[in-house]
Protein backbone atom coordinates (compact mmCIF):
# COMPACT_ATOMS: atom_id res chain seq x y z
CA UNK A 1 0.00 0.00 0.00
CA UNK A 2 3.20 2.16 -0.12
CA UNK A 3 2.13 3.56 -3.40
CA UNK A 4 -1.50 4.58 -2.13
CA UNK A 5 0.15 7.58 -0.14
CA UNK A 6 1.35 9.26 -3.40
CA UNK A 7 -1.32 8.61 -5.57
CA UNK A 8 -3.81 10.13 -2.47
CA UNK A 9 -1.42 12.90 -2.12
CA UNK A 10 -1.70 13.63 -6.58
CA UNK A 11 -5.25 13.09 -6.26
CA UNK A 12 -5.58 15.64 -3.49
CA UNK A 13 -3.82 18.33 -5.70
CA UNK A 14 -5.80 17.07 -8.56
CA UNK A 15 -9.12 18.17 -6.51
CA UNK A 16 -7.70 21.38 -5.64
CA UNK A 17 -6.36 22.52 -9.40
CA UNK A 18 -10.03 21.07 -9.99
CA UNK A 19 -11.29 23.61 -7.52
CA UNK A 20 -9.36 26.53 -8.43
CA UNK A 21 -10.14 26.31 -12.03
CA UNK A 22 -13.66 26.17 -10.87
CA UNK A 23 -13.33 29.29 -8.46
CA UNK A 24 -11.45 31.17 -11.59
CA UNK A 25 -14.47 30.41 -13.96
CA UNK A 26 -16.82 32.01 -11.19
CA UNK A 27 -14.74 34.69 -11.30
CA UNK A 28 -14.54 35.41 -14.45
CA UNK A 29 -18.58 34.65 -14.95
CA UNK A 30 -19.13 37.07 -12.74
CA UNK A 31 -17.07 39.46 -14.55
CA UNK A 32 -18.77 38.93 -17.66
CA UNK A 33 -22.42 39.51 -16.22
CA UNK A 34 -20.82 42.67 -14.67
CA UNK A 35 -19.99 44.11 -18.05
CA UNK A 36 -23.44 42.99 -19.48
CA UNK A 37 -25.23 44.25 -16.74
CA UNK A 38 -23.28 47.72 -17.25
CA UNK A 39 -23.95 47.64 -20.93
CA UNK A 40 -27.37 47.27 -20.30
CA UNK A 41 -27.58 49.86 -17.88
CA UNK A 42 -26.00 52.59 -20.01
CA UNK A 43 -28.06 51.57 -23.02
CA UNK A 44 -30.92 51.94 -21.05
CA UNK A 45 -29.16 55.92 -20.04
CA UNK A 46 -28.95 56.31 -23.95
CA UNK A 47 -32.90 55.85 -24.13
CA UNK A 48 -33.89 58.41 -21.62
CA UNK A 49 -31.94 61.17 -23.35
CA UNK A 50 -34.45 63.92 -24.78
CA UNK A 51 -35.38 63.56 -28.31
CA UNK A 52 -35.68 66.96 -29.25
CA UNK A 53 -33.58 69.39 -27.93
CA UNK A 54 -35.06 72.77 -26.91
CA UNK A 55 -32.04 75.45 -28.01
CA UNK A 56 -28.17 75.19 -29.82
CA UNK A 57 -26.90 74.59 -26.70
CA UNK A 58 -28.88 71.56 -26.03
CA UNK A 59 -28.24 69.88 -29.37
CA UNK A 60 -24.99 69.69 -29.11
CA UNK A 61 -24.63 68.70 -25.57
CA UNK A 62 -27.36 65.80 -26.67
CA UNK A 63 -24.94 64.94 -29.32
CA UNK A 64 -21.71 65.31 -27.27
CA UNK A 65 -23.78 62.82 -25.31
CA UNK A 66 -24.66 60.32 -27.11
CA UNK A 67 -21.32 60.18 -28.70
CA UNK A 68 -19.37 59.70 -25.69
CA UNK A 69 -22.67 57.00 -24.73
CA UNK A 70 -22.06 55.26 -27.97
CA UNK A 71 -18.12 55.44 -27.74
CA UNK A 72 -18.64 53.16 -23.98
CA UNK A 73 -20.86 51.21 -25.20
CA UNK A 74 -18.47 49.99 -28.12
CA UNK A 75 -15.44 49.78 -25.44
CA UNK A 76 -17.96 47.65 -23.01
CA UNK A 77 -19.15 45.79 -26.26
CA UNK A 78 -15.20 44.73 -26.70
CA UNK A 79 -13.98 44.48 -23.06
CA UNK A 80 -17.38 41.84 -23.16
CA UNK A 81 -16.30 39.95 -26.24
CA UNK A 82 -12.95 39.36 -24.80
CA UNK A 83 -14.66 38.38 -21.11
CA UNK A 84 -16.83 36.18 -22.93
CA UNK A 85 -13.56 34.46 -24.77
CA UNK A 86 -11.80 34.42 -20.97
CA UNK A 87 -15.06 32.64 -19.56
CA UNK A 88 -14.61 29.97 -22.29
CA UNK A 89 -11.08 29.42 -21.44
CA UNK A 90 -11.60 29.37 -18.25
CA UNK A 91 -14.51 26.82 -19.00
CA UNK A 92 -12.31 24.25 -20.19
CA UNK A 93 -9.37 24.79 -18.29
CA UNK A 94 -12.02 23.36 -15.63
CA UNK A 95 -13.15 20.32 -17.73
CA UNK A 96 -9.39 19.54 -18.17
CA UNK A 97 -8.69 19.75 -14.08
CA UNK A 98 -11.89 17.96 -13.58
CA UNK A 99 -10.84 15.14 -16.40
CA UNK A 100 -7.83 15.12 -15.04
CA UNK A 101 -9.10 14.85 -11.19
CA UNK A 102 -11.68 11.82 -12.41
CA UNK A 103 -8.92 10.18 -14.31
CA UNK A 104 -6.43 9.46 -11.00
CA UNK A 105 -9.74 8.79 -8.97
CA UNK A 106 -10.28 5.86 -11.23
CA UNK A 107 -6.37 5.14 -10.90
CA UNK A 108 -6.68 5.51 -6.98
CA UNK A 109 -9.57 3.14 -7.07
CA UNK A 110 -8.16 -0.10 -9.36
CA UNK A 111 -5.52 0.61 -6.87
CA UNK A 112 -7.15 -0.01 -3.63
CA UNK A 113 -8.97 -2.55 -5.49
CA UNK A 114 -5.96 -4.52 -6.27
CA UNK A 115 -4.39 -3.82 -2.80
CA UNK A 116 -7.19 -5.32 -0.96
CA UNK A 117 -7.15 -8.57 -3.61
CA UNK A 118 -3.45 -8.94 -2.77
CA UNK A 119 -4.36 -8.67 1.45
CA UNK A 120 -7.37 -11.60 0.75
CA UNK A 121 -5.10 -13.61 -1.81
CA UNK A 122 -2.07 -13.30 1.20
CA UNK A 123 -4.90 -14.04 4.32
CA UNK A 124 -6.21 -16.77 2.09
CA UNK A 125 -2.63 -18.59 1.68
CA UNK A 126 -1.86 -18.17 5.32
CA UNK A 127 -5.33 -19.99 6.11
CA UNK A 128 -4.49 -22.78 3.56
CA UNK A 129 -1.01 -23.01 5.40
CA UNK A 130 -2.85 -23.39 8.71
CA UNK A 131 -4.96 -26.04 7.24
CA UNK A 132 -2.31 -27.50 6.04
CA UNK A 133 -0.43 -28.00 8.87
CA UNK A 134 -3.46 -28.84 11.27
CA UNK A 135 -4.02 -32.16 8.68
CA UNK A 136 -0.15 -33.01 9.11
CA UNK A 137 -0.21 -32.70 13.14
CA UNK A 138 -3.84 -34.84 13.28
CA UNK A 139 -2.64 -37.66 10.41
CA UNK A 140 0.58 -37.53 12.86
CA UNK A 141 -1.72 -38.04 15.68
CA UNK A 142 -3.77 -40.40 14.15
CA UNK A 143 -0.51 -42.14 12.90
CA UNK A 144 1.03 -42.26 16.77
CA UNK A 145 3.60 -40.17 15.15
CA UNK A 146 4.59 -36.89 17.76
Amino acid sequence: MKAASPLLSLLRLRRSEADRAAQELAARRRRSEELQARSAALQHELGLLPLEPTSPHALAALAASRAAMSSMLAALAAASAAQNRSVGEAEAEHRAALQRSRALERVTEEHARQAEQAAQHAEQLRLDEVAGLRGALRAADEGGVV
